[in-house]
């Protein structure tokens, strides 16, 4: 927080006729000890939220780093997020939560639960593919310098979104480059490990609201 001087890991915005908040994902939850690091949000945090969507009348995107619709190591209590997003749009009496914009899975899909859109946006540049992958994309050497990428499957070029938000629609405009070293295909990974398939791009997509 001191490098980026926010006053808040999470909070909200207003720019050009949207609402925007981020949340902090990284929370711990006293009464849930979760495997790894913290992934929830707390009851401040969410009686923050509920007050914050409630007081704004402009059509809202939510950033979080954690899926909030993925029970795979995403957000430990998303779905009681996304029950408060679903009470906040039937108090408004319209779709005022459009989109929710996550990462953390390196993975590429999308969802629409109850009217509200779920983004995942794939990692820039590389796979996280567990502790005992044993990548084979390059020789020896380099892993003995950059041993880290040795459990990783590493993206050739950086991939990107782009999203744009009209008046009844989101377009989001992905990027795709393949796997450094070796195809896909002969990782001997499964590509369908974490359900969704594992992938080097993200898809172009045109969303409505």
């Amino acid at each position: 927080m001191a490098f980026w001087d926010a006053t808040s890991p999470y909070y909200s915005f207003d720019d050009k006729g949207f609402h925007f908040v981020v949340l902090d994902g990284n929370e711990k939850d006293p009464e849930n000890k979760i495997e790894g690091y913290p992934r929830t949000i707390g009851k401040e945090q969410l009686s923050w939220l509920k007050q914050d969507l409630q007081q704004t009348k402009l059509r809202t995107i939510i950033f979080c780093h954690q899926g909030l619709d993925n029970t795979m190591g995403g957000l430990d209590n998303g779905m009681q997020v996304r029950y408060l997003l679903e009470q906040i749009n039937q108090e408004a009496g319209f779709n005022k939560v459009i989109l929710v914009l996550t990462g953390h899975h390196h993975l590429n899909y999308h969802n629409e639960i109850n009217g509200i859109h779920y983004v995942q946006i794939n990692s820039s540049s590389y796979y996280w593919a567990g502790e005992t992958f044993e990548s084979k994309a390059f020789d020896a050497a380099f892993y003995k310098d950059h041993g880290i990428l040795k459990r990783t499957l590493v993206y050739q070029d950086p991939i990107w979104a782009t999203v744009s938000i009209g008046k009844k629609d989101i377009t989001i405009q992905g990027t795709e480059t393949v796997m450094a070293g070796i195809p896909l295909d002969q990782t001997g990974i499964d590509v369908y490990k974490d359900v969704y398939p594992i992938t080097s791009k993200v898809d172009s997509r045109k969303l409505m609201y």
